[in-house]
């Protein structure tokens, strides 16, 4: 399950109500429920056809009669007090023997799947829709999000100028503050101190070098160097064949590599938790803070057309990342008019 920030941009004034059409397009049917224009119908038959003539594993018992591999009464062994991820295991009962039984054989024992319509409500769930001896399954071929909020985790993320009355304010993410006093989730693009937000963000690069360099004991210039030189080191390692070194294996590797500079760049991963801030040659700690954009965000929703870094998927981990999205947003964002509005949106998949 993942969060990311969209940015819609519309021509009234944000709310929940006039948001959620723009966002329509690109809502979940499987989480949503609502049938509307941007839902198909796929034919999943074969799907459904395969699932039902699958094989059953199966235990046989002594006496005779089947159950199924997966019954609890089968998993019985102990547990691991001091493991929270422990499970019980399986177990044999005296005389039981594990089968692997055929479709039909497995129904005549009550195993599997009784019929196609059964077959299809487990693969796809109780919407499964049957029609002329076939099965057609409802989706949003274009999903993007199973519920949205303005604002959310990302609440504050907008300073307006003085004076002006644009401003919105969504809601706080689960268990986390609203946005702060002075701070909006959306406004009018004129209204928006730009300027501001922008020194912000060039103050916590800043910060964020500050602070690795404190928690290294390397100075700033030797952060930095590290920085720039994790691309390639992160390259030669996904070069390397067999199991890649992880951990405190994959610091000495480094070290090993490339000397002292690997020692300081063991040391930056340790302080950012493996994740460097991102630097390129040529870069100095100046202007990497001045490089700062005032707002970026995964997302952006504009003119019908969604544009994204990447594909997100669960658990945060977004594919097929385009490596010059800061630049194309903010192209994007050049090209809003000042009398239209922009929002952040907090999406979930």
């Amino acid at each position: 399950m993942s969060h990311f920030t969209v940015l819609v941009v519309m021509d009234e004034p944000p709310t929940h109500e006039t948001i959620a059409p723009i966002l329509q397009p690109w809502h979940e049917y499987e989480c949503t429920g609502i049938k509307d224009q941007y839902v198909i119908e796929v034919d999943v038959t074969d799907d459904v056809r395969e699932t039902f003539e699958s094989s059953v594993s199966a235990v046989k018992l002594a006496d005779g009669t089947f159950s199924c591999r997966y019954d609890r009464k089968f998993y019985t062994s102990a547990t691991d007090p001091n493991d929270v991820f422990s499970r019980p295991g399986f177990e044999l009962p005296d005389g039981a023997e594990e089968v692997e039984l055929a479709a039909d054989e497995a129904r005549q024992h009550g195993l599997g799947h009784a019929t196609m319509r059964d077959a299809a409500i487990y693969e796809h769930g109780d919407s499964i829709i049957e029609r002329d001896d076939r099965f057609y399954y409802l989706t949003n071929p274009n999903r993007k999000w199973d519920w949205w909020v303005i604002g959310g985790r990302w609440s504050g993320l907008f300073r307006l100028k003085p004076g002006a009355a644009s401003g919105v304010v969504g809601g706080p993410g689960l268990m986390r503050p609203g946005a702060p006093c002075g701070t909006f989730d959306g406004g009018r693009m004129e209204d928006i101190d730009w300027s501001t937000m922008k020194s912000t963000e060039v103050a916590q690069r800043r910060a964020k070098l500050a602070e690795i360099a404190q928690k290294t004991g390397l100075t700033t210039e030797q952060v930095v160097a590290a920085c720039i030189l994790n691309d390639a080191a992160h390259a030669a390692w996904m070069e390397l064949p067999g199991e890649k070194p992880r951990g405190d294996a994959h610091g000495e590797w480094l070290v090993s590599l490339y000397g002292e500079a690997g020692e300081h760049l063991k040391k930056v991963h340790r302080a950012t938790w493996n994740d460097p801030p991102k630097m390129v040659e040529g870069q100095t700690a100046d202007s990497w803070a001045q490089a700062a954009a005032a707002l970026i965000t995964y997302a952006v929703v504009k003119d019908g057309q969604w544009y994204a870094r990447g594909s997100m998927g669960w658990w945060g981990i977004s594919s097929g990342e385009t490596d010059d999205w800061d630049a194309k947003f903010t192209e994007m964002l050049a090209m809003v008019r000042l009398d239209q509005f922009v929002v952040v949106v907090d999406c979930h998949i």
